[in-house]
């Protein structure tokens, strides 16, 4: 057996098969792992212009025993919002923007996930650099003064909400802003006007809001735009030239050149009197005096307007009648006179015998006359107008007074005076009444006393 003592073999043979059970049984243990490390890196790099191909990698390192294959979720954040996710058997993998534009700038970082465990990476940040030139189309470049046409600003390779703003320039002048416009896509179409007449050049560009602020574009191509005038002022015209009670009128709007959706209005007072679309407007109508003033032909061609106007003076035959009440304060029993009378204007227009008078109480004609006259009780009050009737060229026409109201006064009784209580006593205050049993308000009365003092009362 060897020189070697009896009791190093024993040992020896104990350590080996110690070293055999302990490694049998880390082979059959359970499985464990740990996420040791995750982290992020930008390619080519975090600094790049605008239209780069960009990736994203995430690589995670991963302890691991009794594990054949491991899954893991990959999620990528930019400034703090999911954009991207992936799962694979792999170890690493990317996020590619292709190509890479400003709203792809921001703080990126990526989470990894396997089974329970996760880890996130440190954070890098992308800055794309640079804003696609935006190009500008009109579908006019030719319009009338304030008609509405359509602009188009586009910004195809951009990503994200862009706003946009439309600028006009005049030679020698400065942009002046038209319109400003926040659009979900990389172009906005909409309309502007223009109400100047004659040249001046369009131009647009955008605004992109990213984490570290606003960023605007390069200005984009200029277009030139003439602005035409638009001729539709209307003429106008009312025949005849001098107008008398009852005439009837023609008036005639209309425009030099056609257009077949144009709109023509005739306005007084801020009424339509008429309206045509397409073609001249004639209105005829019989005006009154009370109908002089301002005639106004208004057009409208989209949302172009022009107007122009005229004076209309109607000019009276005869005038409005007047109800004349003699006398003016009436009282019962007495007689009392309406006389409706009118002064003509123009004799020569026709015969003022021709005029008819007609007398009215309460709206019931009462006599066709100009005169009336009776005798007043409470059956005679009442609410008095008179109506005229004139013809000139074949064509009747009246006018009507104001009212006149009759209301006739009751003549005061004689007046009869009391004492109060009936009685007098000698050192004693007393009152007296002065009263009248009819009559109608005012009523003055006037007390004598022994003295020859007077006491006026009015009631």
């Amino acid at each position: 057996m060897g020189s070697g003592p009896p009791g190093s073999l024993l040992l020896l043979l104990l350590s080996s098969l110690l070293l055999v059970s302990n490694t049998v049984k880390c082979a059959t243990g359970e499985s464990s792992f740990i996420i040791d490390t995750v982290g992020l890196s930008i390619l080519p790099k975090d600094n790049v212009q605008s239209g780069t191909e960009v990736k994203i990698r995430c690589d995670a390192r991963v302890s691991s025993s009794n594990i054949s294959q491991l899954g893991y979720l990959f999620e990528f954040m930019r400034d703090g919002v999911e954009i991207h996710t992936a799962n694979t058997t792999e170890d690493s993998t990317y996020y590619e923007i292709n190509p890479a534009r400003a709203v792809d700038s921001g703080n990126y970082q990526c989470k990894v996930s396997v089974k329970n465990k996760r880890k996130f990476s440190n954070t890098k940040t992308l800055d794309v650099k640079g804003l696609q030139t935006p190009i500008l189309h009109l579908n006019n470049s030719t319009p009338y003064e304030s008609e509405e046409f359509k602009v188009t600003c586009s910004a195809p390779d951009e990503k994200g909400s862009l706003t946009f703003n439309f600028y006009k320039t005049f030679r020698d002048g400065q942009p002046q802003r038209i319109k400003k416009q926040r659009s979900t896509n990389n172009f906005l179409e909409t309309t502007v006007t223009l109400s100047h007449i004659g040249d001046c050049f369009l131009s647009c560009d955008y605004e992109i809001i990213l984490v570290s602020g606003p960023t605007s574009s390069n200005v984009s191509n200029e277009i030139q735009v003439k602005v035409k005038e638009l001729n539709i002022v209307p003429y106008m015209t009312i025949l005849p030239n001098d107008i008398y009670e009852p005439d009837i009128i023609e008036v005639t709007c209309k425009v030099q050149i056609h257009l077949a959706d144009i709109e023509i209005f005739l306005l007084k007072d801020r009424a339509v009197l008429n309206r045509t679309t397409g073609k001249p407007l004639i209105h005829r109508f019989r005006p009154k005096p009370t109908d002089s003033g301002e005639l106004i032909c208004k057009t409208e061609w989209r949302n172009v307007q022009k107007e122009n106007y005229k004076t209309l003076k109607v000019k009276e035959v005869f005038s409005k009648p007047q109800l004349h009440l003699e006398p003016v304060d009436v009282f019962e029993g007495e007689r009392f006179r309406l006389n409706c009378s009118v002064k003509v204007f123009f004799p020569q227009m026709f015969d003022p015998k021709t005029l008819k008078y007609h007398l009215y109480k309460d709206g019931t004609q009462l006599i066709s006359s100009a005169t009336y006259v009776a005798v007043a009780d409470r059956n005679r009050n009442g609410i008095y107008s008179c109506k005229v009737e004139g013809t000139r060229i074949s064509t009747s026409f009246h006018k009507e007074s104001e009212t006149v109201t009759v209301k006739a006064k009751v003549p005061v009784s004689d007046p009869v005076l009391n004492v109060v209580g009936g009685k007098i006593f000698v050192g004693k205050g007393f009152q007296l009444i002065c009263h009248s049993h009819t009559g109608t308000f005012p009523i003055v009365y006037t007390l004598f006393t022994h003295n020859g003092k007077k006491m006026i009362r009015k009631l």
